[in-house]
């Protein structure tokens, strides 16, 4: 799947944008609504784990990765002031970004409730975890 389809990355070039002050809306919500959405899915992943030693280390990269794009960040953006216009222009940005992938073809749903997309993360073949144990060997 194409990168700019993944919330998580957009929310990511949000704080990028929000750290260097091209914006001024702190991107904390979304942040703390992404590191929930991770923590179910990693559970999802436990539960339906093999139990080998490929899926607990891909399981544990993918954590690894969560805490250090989503957890890190928000964190950071906690320390800063915040309101309900930050929040507001979540939902405006989160709008912009359904209309965004329904319109490359890749409805909401498709992207976040399937199984399948789940099962490559468990398999360690999503881009970003691939291109990491491709780039260092793991």
């Amino acid at each position: 799947m194409p990168l700019d389809i993944f919330y998580s990355h957009w929310i990511l070039v949000w704080y990028i944008l929000y750290k260097f002050k091209v914006i001024p809306y702190n991107p904390v919500y979304t942040f703390i609504a992404a590191t929930i959405y991770m923590i179910i899915i990693i559970f999802v992943i436990l539960i339906r784990s093999d139990n080998t030693y490929e899926h607990y280390k891909n399981i544990l990269l993918s954590a690894i990765i969560s805490f250090i794009f989503k957890v890190l960040p928000a964190i950071d953006a906690y320390k800063n002031p915040y309101s309900i216009r930050d929040h507001v222009f979540g939902l405006v940005v989160f709008i912009i970004y359904n209309i965004y992938i329904y319109l490359r073809g890749y409805p909401f749903a498709s992207i976040y409730l399937n199984m399948d997309n789940i099962e490559e993360v468990r398999r360690g073949r999503l881009l970003i975890l691939h291109s990491i144990k491709k780039t260092f060997g793991i």
